[in-house]
């Protein structure tokens, strides 16, 4: 298994709401193994990790991993979204994601 990783950056909305988007591209089929989610502790109080809209893992809203089996796979038009409420508009907020696109390119 060969490891690939992304970070995916955004701003909470002026609803104190956050949404990242994670798709594979080009027809790839993605093993995500590992999802951190990071935002201002000054803010965001819940957070969840979706898979097509099914909660894979409520989170904290910075400094928690979300790792552990099994991996989820995502593969053309799957969608896993990080998503935050109650954060304060305007902050930043990040997602670094694990993951294995098959190829073995190190």
């Amino acid at each position: 298994m060969t490891g690939t990783d992304l970070t995916v950056t955004g701003t909470i909305d002026a609803n104190g709401r956050g949404l990242l988007t994670i798709q594979p591209r080009n027809r790839q089929t993605w093993v995500v193994s590992q999802v951190t989610p990071e935002a201002p502790t000054s803010g965001a109080t819940t957070g969840a990790l979706r898979k097509n809209g099914a909660l894979v893992s409520p989170f904290l809203a910075t400094g928690d991993v979300i790792a552990d089996a099994p991996p989820v796979t995502l593969h053309t038009g799957d969608r896993m979204t990080v998503e935050w409420t109650g954060a304060t508009p305007g902050e930043p907020i990040a997602a670094y994601v694990i993951y294995d696109d098959g190829n073995n390119i190190q």
